[in-house]
């Protein structure tokens, strides 16, 4: 009858607004956490979990790892392409470091063309075959098509620190040495641009 069908909506009804705002709520909070154009962390959600990381790294000598990816020749795409192209190689990056990571890494973008992934439970050599593994497997062949047909082979330089070789506040300066390293060695083989 009338009486309990109200009665049923005034127990249901908040219920449902309830979990519309936890859903809300949830959807917020990965907006706020998530870069927009690749679906990746961004850096204050990764600096959250680096800390995470630290402290389990003193209370319980747990390893972890920093890897720092700088996507070669992303400047060149955009200026004569547009960043739409640019936007693209972004993409497919992220989408490749995302299909490589386990459950409990991270994966930041941190800036244009700048990532970082943090590793967990993981030492200096893990990170090192994580690298290879996205070199070898991942990027090596992967490429996206550009307005004229051709094709872009999709590059990214990489460099790693683990914190049973480095100290904990050196560990990104030493992955962006790494990296930075790699990034002369590809551009030693490939034309500089600007």
């Amino acid at each position: 009858d009338a009486e309990e069908l109200a009665t049923f909506r005034l127990i249901t009804e908040p219920l449902g607004a309830y979990f519309q705002n936890q859903l809300l709520l949830r959807q917020l909070e990965e907006k706020a956490n998530k870069d927009a154009l690749t679906g990746l962390f961004n850096r204050g959600y990764l600096s959250q979990a680096i800390e995470e990381e630290q402290e389990k790294f003193h209370g319980y000598g747990i390893h972890h790892a920093l890897v720092l990816g700088d996507i070669n020749q992303l400047k060149k795409l955009n200026d004569q392409y547009g960043h739409e192209v640019g936007d693209q190689l972004i993409v497919a990056v992220a989408e490749a470091l995302r299909n490589t990571l386990r459950s409990t890494d991270i994966a930041a973008r941190t800036g244009g063309d700048e990532f970082v992934v943090l590793l967990t439970n993981s030492t200096d050599d893990d990170a090192g075959h994580f690298i290879e593994r996205l070199q070898t497997h991942i990027f090596s062949g992967l490429s996206i098509s550009l307005p004229d047909g051709t094709e872009f082979p999709v590059t990214v330089s990489l460099g790693k620190a683990g914190t049973d070789m480095h100290p904990l506040e050196a560990l990104a300066k030493e992955a962006d040495r790494q990296m930075y390293a790699a990034k002369e060695q590809f551009y030693a083989t490939v034309q500089r641009y600007r």
